[in-house]
């Protein structure tokens, strides 16, 4: 499914699980694990001191994630940069050829604001790759569900095609979850109908008739794996690459705070 597979690590204990569930889905890729040495703060020099204390916590975490896919059979490839940690991720991406990044969120959620941590964000912001984000434990069994959030934009058709093949893959059913105007519902769903008729993948239509973001979080309850799309309709997204922010909306950074099972984004 993907070729080559770039886990970001940094030790904490999320990342034992991230790293087993992405072995069990995908255990023929060629998995690359990555913790960055964070040099960025600007005004803090590090002493040789601090900064041999980075490299040896960096190492670490390469070396626990490594362990753990060596135990499912996987040989790892390792890296340990300095530099910028977002900067470094998407630099390996583009020098590896990477097919999937996958990182925990390390998101918060509240009353009064939504939060992505930095390093997740800026990615998420400039990546070309699809992304595979954990705020939770998943689950160590394939997933039986899949659930496609989509508005049924020509940028979220990325995102559509993702699922259906993951689902393919996978041997999982899927489920096509529409929010937008409803009197283009059918039309806009026709899309993902044509690719799961094409690819013999059971399929579930559905509407959200309320708000979008609810909708998503109560339907991912009910399935194992969301796959959507960073794609957004409007002015907005058309000037993400001179604006990078702008590739992320509001309704996107939500459901990837809130959601309760892994989720994948296509990046069109």
């Amino acid at each position: 499914m993907f070729g080559k597979i770039l886990v970001a690590t940094d030790n904490s204990q999320l990342m034992d699980n991230i790293v087993r569930y992405t072995a069990l889905l995908f255990p023929r890729a060629e998995f690359h694990v990555i913790s960055v040495v964070d040099t960025s703060e600007a005004g803090v020099p590090l002493s040789s001191l601090v900064r041999s204390a980075l490299e040896e916590l960096a190492h670490d975490a390469v070396d626990n994630a490594a362990k753990a896919l060596a135990e499912m059979g996987i040989e790892a490839i390792k890296a340990t940069p300095a530099g910028r940690p977002s900067t470094e991720i998407l630099n390996y991406i583009a020098r590896n050829q990477i097919g999937l990044l996958v990182m925990a969120t390390h998101s918060k959620s509240g009353t009064q604001a939504l939060h992505i941590g930095r390093c997740c964000a800026r990615i998420l912001e400039h990546s070309r790759c699809p992304i595979m984000l954990f705020n939770k434990p998943a689950k160590l069994e394939r997933p039986k569900r899949i659930l496609n959030p989509t508005s049924g934009s020509k940028y979220s058709h990325q995102g559509s095609l993702l699922a259906a093949s993951l689902a393919n893959n996978l041997g999982a059913s899927l489920t096509v979850l529409f929010f937008g105007r409803l009197s283009a519902a059918e039309e806009k769903i026709a899309y993902v109908e044509g690719l799961a008729q094409a690819l013999k993948v059971p399929l579930t239509k559905e509407v959200c008739t309320g708000d979008p973001e609810r909708c998503i979080i109560e339907h991912a309850r009910e399935h194992d794996l969301m796959v959507g799309s960073r794609g957004r309709r409007g002015l907005a997204y058309k000037l993400r690459f001179l604006i990078p922010p702008l590739a992320l909306g509001r309704l996107e950074r939500q459901v990837i705070v809130e959601s309760t099972i892994p989720f994948i984004m296509g990046i069109p």
